[in-house]
């Protein structure tokens, strides 16, 4: 898969490209024809940990906190989500904020 390495501000990503973007902070984005697209795993993955998944350019889910210290309470829980076409299931986690209910997306939990 291309990389395409932005330097300065001023770096311009080519039109409809397809592969990783790297940004000079660290920040990792996954495009396919110019857009966000990633099946496995988050198509945005920020400097601060936080991640960002879309396929086709449409955010299917956000996970705007690191994910770090966790307890998974229940896994399989059905859910209306679906991710390329099928549907998935989420997990009822504990985290040191409270109860979270995350679906169950390629690369959300380690």
């Amino acid at each position: 898969m291309e990389t395409f390495n932005i330097r300065v501000g001023d770096d311009v990503i080519p039109y409809k490209f397809t592969g990783i973007v790297t940004w000079p902070n660290g920040t990792k984005e996954w495009r396919t024809n110019g857009k966000y697209h990633r099946e496995d795993g988050p198509a945005i993955e920020w400097i601060d940990g936080s991640k960002e998944w879309f396929l086709n350019g449409k955010l299917v889910y956000s996970l705007l906190e690191p994910l770090r210290d966790y307890f998974i309470i229940a896994q399989g829980i059905p859910s209306n989500m679906k991710w390329l076409g099928k549907p998935i299931t989420e997990n009822k986690v504990l985290t040191a904020t409270g109860i979270m209910f995350i679906p169950d997306l390629p690369g959300i939990l380690k």
